[in-house]
């Protein structure tokens, strides 16, 4: 009987583990598809800043997941601006503004709290190969990379979570989108060349950040 009843106490145990387990990882999801909602929405990188029918317009941005579609890595927004540089001159820039997850020793090896946050920005022109990169972007295969179901099965790859892309580009009459696995070859490829070209570019940003608008 005692034995009866310390296996029915582990069940319940088991139960109520399992059951806390699933309630934090829906709670872990739902922060999470939020936070691409908000904090890490490309569009809040200039938010209030892009005037309608003026010269400025955002051209391209950039939503990137560490695994599946609810843990956000970082979000990347490139936006032409007319600044004036003297009393009768104009002059275009494209300006990019990244936020990015640092590593920390958190659990999940990263938080999104603010301090653990890159809030970064940069002036294409300033950093050397940024403009071809940026273009290679515009010139690279937009067509969903399937990369791997149209393999035999046993030259599959087997990607249990895996990391996605958004890219978003403003032509003069049209906007393209991708979305699909960040490491395929295309558009999530060029994206990556650009990222590097920019890595040593960055300079903190001093706009408003993104949580705080």
């Amino acid at each position: 009987m005692k034995a009866l009843f310390l296996f029915l106490a582990v069940l319940v145990l088991s139960g109520i583990t399992s059951s806390c387990s699933t309630i934090q990882s829906e709670t872990i999801y739902k922060r999470g598809k939020n936070l691409f909602k908000t904090t890490f929405d490309p569009e809040q990188n200039f938010a209030g800043e892009i005037i309608e029918n003026s010269l400025d317009e955002l051209i391209m941005t950039v939503t990137t997941s560490r695994r599946d579609d609810y843990l956000p890595d970082y979000s990347l927004a490139i936006a032409y601006r007319v600044v004036p540089v003297s009393d009768d001159k104009l002059q275009g820039q494209y300006i990019g503004r990244m936020l990015r997850v640092k590593k920390t020793d958190e659990p999940f090896g990263f938080s999104y709290k603010p301090e653990n946050l890159d809030w970064m920005e940069v002036n294409l022109w300033d950093c050397n190969g940024a403009i071809a990169a940026m273009d290679n972007v515009r010139k690279s295969d937009w067509q969903p990379d399937i990369h791997y179901s149209l393999l035999d099965v046993e030259d599959r790859e087997i990607i249990s979570h895996p990391a996605e892309m958004k890219v978003t580009m403003t032509g003069n009459y049209v906007t393209t989108t991708y979305k699909g696995w960040r490491l395929a070859n295309g558009v999530p490829a060029a994206v990556r060349e650009m990222v590097s070209v920019l890595e040593p570019c960055w300079k903190p940003s001093n706009s408003p950040t993104p949580w705080g608008k």
